[in-house]
Parts: structure tokens; sequence; C-alpha cells
């Protein structure tokens, strides 16, 4: 994704910052400048001028040989862009020193990170525009035409707003639903363990549109060895902490601070304290147990994976009665009989958690399978019970986690039902005009990908014609699916889905229930490489690479702010959302995406000289990043788990830039940004930057660098382009500065 770059199964926040206003002799010069060159602004472009950061700016020579040089782009647009860029830069900075805090230093100064949130950054600004324009459409009464699900949308809004009902409701449902669903042991007075089985207690949850996935994570999938099916897919399931923290064992401070937790969140529910403090510490050490016996993400890249009969899973693992688990979690949408293949993942967590499962008391199981399943309730519950949430995720991200309620409720819906919101935001706010302009920058940067691959002396010949038949295959999705237009599609697809705009909890409830029964319904139907629900949440800041289908996805969310205008100049655009095309275009050939051939089968279409090559390459990527010291938080990167999104970085970059070359020398050098001494090409690499501006706060700093797949903005700007000769030229750094390392790291 691209709110972190990456993947599709991948996944940053959503943010806004504070204007400033700083007073300088040089904004009047600027100004002046500006007047002198467009004799008349609008009132509103001045402004822009007037919101800059105006330090003196660093003297960057340009090439006598730049034929931009005396001509000025003299339209409203790049007066604006240039603001934008003047009010992030740090000029005080040498670029070749450390380019992202001169790209991003004033951004990082001046930018306030509001009390709720972790960080601010250029993706969050941009949603956060979405998230206001989206308000009003869910704040609009109901029209007399308006198809259901926009209805739908507007009542789960509206239950989330009315937190009058929510507290009047309180907790006594909820205590009954837990009785009715078997009990949870701390709140019982008398519970009976003979009685007790997780798998049945997990059918329970399932039928009430609870979550499921507490001992082992239940999926429908793409199968991998054939990607015209999908397959049943058994895994270790995601924990209520992060791995990380749990598996540091009782005394870690975010583990203590997860223990306090659901010790409240007990107790808010009834339970005596010493009680719930004795049961829950023994359903914290099980879950202790269960991080222990999962993989790390760094053994997870590609694990090793069982396919084979239900029957033989069986036999392998014969205290699991399987086929019954999987016929209730399927009920009432399909059933299978005991030769339906399924994947298991994670052969060593299975089979050691079927031996823990044997030898833990009921209780203790029970304990720990209904707080995980009350906790994931707890944002649709009354503020008594809902403060405990806010101070875990202070002492965890160091954040005050009482969003403004119409935000958390836009958020809620969003989330929730992203293919009505995604119709909504297109029918509404997308510009049409920028989507072609935007899927014509993505051909050409493919195209530049495969010319590139000739240059590639490390790769032999068959392999680059699979790489190249790959690259021409991949699908491209840009904005939104179609089908968003259609009434009558989206009417059909939300048909039977009931939501109350009084009754929040249960909304939630019956979602789950829903959307679990439509992607189970997909284990039978025909896999589509273009899934215009999967692909439907058109209003996301993000961008995704999916590897079991060979497809990329530009939702319309991304297309407008820091990352595209289509009537700004393109070295802008490459730069941004260039770099965003270029780094899901090499995520089909980082050390996942090598493995998947142009269908998103599990083929190895590689010379074996040729990947040990890659693998040599690939190291040098793990070992540079994987010695970045973030000296905030006393941590280094973690090459291992980074590698995809390096790799997509590095290749992403380079692809880009040398598309807007060849851009360049077919229609000629673009004039340049008012009030600011780079050429162009100069100004793709800012813009690139500017893309990736953001500020932590330590806490949420500490979080990402542990648990992220995607390093901070930080370091995957400085990296990529201290790798780059491209880079070195255009800025004129020598060889053995910061951004111009002696061992440069290069795949593609």
């Amino acid at each position: 994704s691209l709110f972190v770059f990456g993947p599709r199964n991948k996944s940053f926040d959503r943010r806004r910052h504070t204007t400033f206003i700083l007073s300088c002799p040089v904004i009047q010069h600027v100004c002046l400048l500006i007047n002198m060159v467009f004799k008349v602004l609008s009132f509103g472009v001045l402004l822009q001028c007037f919101a800059i950061n105006c330090s003196p700016l660093p003297q960057q020579e340009t090439p006598k040989s730049d034929p931009s040089i005396g001509k000025t782009c003299t339209r409203p647009v790049c007066v604006k862009s240039a603001a934008q860029i003047i009010r992030n830069l740090d000029q005080s900075v040498d670029p070749c020193d450390d380019f992202y805090n001169f790209a991003c230093g004033s951004f990082i100064k001046n930018n306030v990170i509001e009390d709720h949130r972790g960080s601010v950054d250029q993706f969050m600004l941009v949603s956060d525009e979405i998230n206001n324009k989206l308000r009003k459409v869910l704040e609009r009464p109901h029209q007399e035409n308006e198809i259901r699900p926009f209805q739908l949308v507007r009542d789960l809004y509206q239950s989330c707003l009315d937190e009058d009902r929510i507290e009047e409701l309180g907790l006594d449902d909820t205590k009954q639903l837990i009785h009715s669903l078997g009990g949870w042991p701390v709140l019982e007075d008398q519970w009976d363990d003979s009685n007790f089985t997780w798998f049945e207690t997990i059918y329970k949850f399932r039928n009430h549109g609870l979550g499921i996935n507490y001992l082992f994570n239940f999926a429908i999938k793409i199968n991998i060895q054939n990607s015209t099916q999908r397959i049943i897919s058994i895994d270790q399931p995601g924990l209520g902490l992060d791995r990380k923290h749990l598996v540091k064992g009782l005394d870690n401070p975010e583990v203590e601070a997860y223990y306090e937790y659901m010790v409240n969140i007990a107790r808010a529910l009834g339970a005596e304290e010493k009680r719930a403090k004795e049961e829950l510490l023994e359903s914290l050490k099980f879950e202790i147990l269960l991080a222990n016996m999962s993989s790390p993400v760094e053994e997870r890249r590609m694990p090793l994976t069982l396919s084979s009969p239900v029957w033989y899973a069986e036999q392998r693992f014969p205290e699991i009665p399987w086929l019954e688990y999987i016929n209730k979690i399927l009920s009432p949408v399909c059933e299978i009989d005991d030769n339906e293949i399924i994947s298991v993942r994670s052969l060593d967590y299975t089979k050691n958690v079927t031996e823990l499962l044997k030898k833990t008391p009921n209780r203790v199981v029970a304990n720990y399978l209904y707080r995980r399943a009350v906790a994931s309730t707890i944002r649709y519950l009354p503020e008594k019970i809902k403060k405990y949430q806010h101070e875990f995720t202070q002492k965890y991200l160091g954040v005050n986690m009482k969003v403004p309620r119409w935000e958390e409720c836009v958020e809620v819906v969003s989330r929730s039902l992203p293919v009505v919101m995604g119709a909504i935001y297109v029918r509404n706010y997308f510009s049409e005009e920028g989507r072609a302009e935007a899927r014509q920058m993505v051909d050409n940067i493919i195209k530049q990908f495969i010319t590139e691959l000739d240059d590639l002396e490390w790769m032999d010949a068959e392999t680059r014609i699979n790489a190249k038949n790959k690259s021409n295959s991949t699908i491209i999705l840009m904005a939104y699916p179609d089908e968003l237009l259609d009434d009558k599609v989206l009417v059909e697809y939300f048909e039977g889905l009931h939501l109350d705009p009084r009754e929040y909890r249960q909304n939630a409830m019956n979602l789950t229930l829903f959307m679990a029964n439509k992607r189970i319904a997909k284990l039978r139907e025909p896999v589509l490489r273009i899934d215009w629900v999967a692909q439907g949440g058109a209003a996301t800041v993000n961008s995704f690479y999916n590897y079991g289908k060979n497809v990329i996805e530009f939702p319309a969310g991304i297309l407008q702010g820091v990352f595209f205008n289509k009537d700004r100049p393109k070295y802008l655009n490459y730069g941004a959302i260039g770099y965003a095309i270029g780094h899901e275009i090499t995520h089909g050939f980082d050390d996942t995406g090598r493995r998947v051939n142009a269908d998103g089968n599990l083929v190895n279409w590689w010379d074996n000289t040729t990947a040990m090559k890659f693998l040599d390459r690939a190291m040098c990527f793990i070992d540079q990043y994987g010695s970045i010291e973030v000296p905030e938080v006393n941590l280094t990167l973690n090459g291992i788990t980074s590698q995809g999104e390096i790799i997509a970085d590095n290749g992403g970059i380079k692809s880009s830039y040398r598309a807007y070359l060849k851009w360049e020398k077919e229609y000629g050098a673009e004039p340049l940004l008012p009030g600011l001494p780079y050429n162009g090409r100069q100004l793709f690499w800012i813009s690139y930057a500017n893309a990736g501006c953001e500020k932590y706060r330590l806490k949420a700093l500490k979080h990402r660098v542990l648990s992220s797949y995607h390093p901070p903005y930080r370091y995957r700007v400085n990296g990529a382009v201290a790798n780059s000769d491209d880079f070195a030229k255009d800025f004129s750094c020598p060889i053995g500065s910061k951004m111009s390392v002696k061992k440069k790291c290069s795949i593609w």
C-alpha cells in the first residue's frame, strides 16, 4: 500500500496539520517577484505565498544547458505548488547531507500533531480533506430517490453519532449477550467448564457477528498454486497486542499496560477486581504462549504451507475436528466434504497450539477468547468502559484516543462500508479529467521499467523475457471500478444488510456477519482479476499491488493534493504519484513478487544463477537498511521485514525518474516554479520527498519501527536517493557524501 506503500495485504494513519505564518524580509521579496511575474494574482493565490517559510534558499546550480532556464510557470497551480514546497523546505540543510530534512524540515518543525494522533503526514492531510467532504454528504437528510446503500451509510453514521442512545443502552445488553454465548468465566458466578469447547465458542461468535480469529486465522484466499481458484486458509492469528511486545513477557511496559486494560474492562462489566487480576493474568500468560509459538514477521515472508485434503489435516492434527470446525464457520453459506483442499500455513504453530489446548484448563482458554471478543466491541460501547481503551492507547502510542466524534464516525463508516463511501466520493467529488493523465503515467512508467530490464547485466535472457511478460500482463485499476456508478449493482450487493440508526453495537455485529458471509460465498465463485468490491474503496488515500492477481490499484483518493494534479508540471507528478506507481510496479518483482508469475501462481520462473544474484543484491539492501539507527527510540531498522518495501522504493523511484526524462526529451523541459532556484529534475526529487513528509510522537515512532513492514519515510527517502546516481548528479552530491554512498545497492 502507499499509506504506507506496499502490497494489498499490507498496510499510516490520518492526521491534520495547522497552518503557520512567519514574517521575514524574504516574504516581501518573494511576493514582489511573483507579482512582477504574474502582474495580477488572485487573492487566494497570494494567501499561499504568505503561508510559506521564507528563510534564504540554498543556491543550487542549474546547468547552463538546461532549456528551462529563464522560463517560469505563470499559472496559479504553479504558485500554489511553489508555496507548498517552500513551506516544507528547511533551507539551512545541505541536500547532500540529509535530503529528507532538506525537503521536509520545516514541515516537521511547524506542523502540530493533534492530541488523538500519533503522527502527522501528507497522506493524513489529504484523508482529512476527503473525510470532511464525506461528512457533508453523510449529514445531509435522506433523499426520496436515494438508493438504499446510501441510506445504510447514513444510518450507520447516525447510530455512531448518537452518544445519548449508546449511554442509554449501557452495558446490560452486552452482559446479556456474553452470558447467552456461554459466559465469560471471570464475570460468571457459576461457570461449568465441562460444557466448554473452544471451537463451539468460536461457532457462537461467528453466528452473532463477533470476531473468530483468536486461536487460528480462518480466511478465504486465492490459491497461490492455482490463482483461478480460492482456498480455505488456516494460519496463526493476530494477537491482542503486537507479538514483539508479548514475547518479552509480563515485565514489558506495553504488556503491563495491556494487562491493566483487560482487567479494567472486566471490572467495568462487573467482575470482582481480585478475581479479574488473577484469572486474566492466566489468560495473558496463555496469550504470551501463543505469541511465542507464532512465527515473527521475518520468518513469514514465504512460510511453509501444507495444502492438502481436510482428511489429511485431521490425521496430522487429530485434536481438532477440522471438517466440523470449517463447516460450522462456513454455514449457512456453503459446505465442504473431507476431500476439500485446504491450506494450513505455519505448521509448527498449528502443531504446538493443538498441544497447548490439550493441557490448558478450559477456564483459561475461555477467559482468553471472551476477553478478545469483548475487546473488539469496546469502541461501540458507553464511555464508562470506552475510557479504558483511551487510557491504554495513551500508554501504548502516546496519544489521547478521544477523536472528535464526527471524525471517528466517518472513519468507522469508511472502514465498514468502503464500497458505498467510495461510490459517494466519486459521484460527488472526483474529477474525471485527471484519470486519463494518471493512467498515461502508469503506462509510461511500466514501459520504462521494461526498458530498464534490458540493462540488467545480472539477469539472463530467459528470466528477462519472463519478467517482461509479467510486466505486460499487469492490470491497472485507476481511480475506481465503473460499478460504483451503477445503482442497480450497489443495491443488489447490499440486499439483506439491515442497519438501525439507533443501534450502534448491533449494527457493527450485523456488518461483521454480513461481510463474513460475502467473503465465504467467494469460495465457490470464479476468481476475477478485476473485483469491483475488493477494489471499490475509491476514497482511500493509498495504492496497492495484489500478488495473487498481478493487479495494481490507484484509488481516486490519492489522485490529488501533494501527490497529483493534472495541471501542474510533470516533474512534480512524476516525483510524487509517479514514485507510487513505480513502487507498486516493482512490488511485482520484490522478494515475494518474484516468486509469483504473471498469472499470480507460485512458480519458479527464474534461472538459478540469476536467482542467486537477486538474493545477493537483496542482501545488500537488508544490510544497508538494517544498519540504520533511529536514535530517538534507540532502535535499528529491520532490513529483513522491510526488504519488500525497500526494493520497491529503490526500483520505483528509478523507473519514475527515467520515465520523466523520456517525457522531457519528447516534449521539452517545462517552466520552473516561481521563487525556487531549482530545475525540473531537482524539483522531481523534492516532490518525491515532499510526498513523504511526516512527524511522529516518540511512542508512535517506536511502534512504527518495531511493528511495520514500512520504515519511517525519512529512511525510505534518504535510503533511495543515497543509492541513486541520478540524484547525485542532479544535486552535485560527491561520492562518499551521506546522500551518495560509495556502496550503492540496486536490483531493478
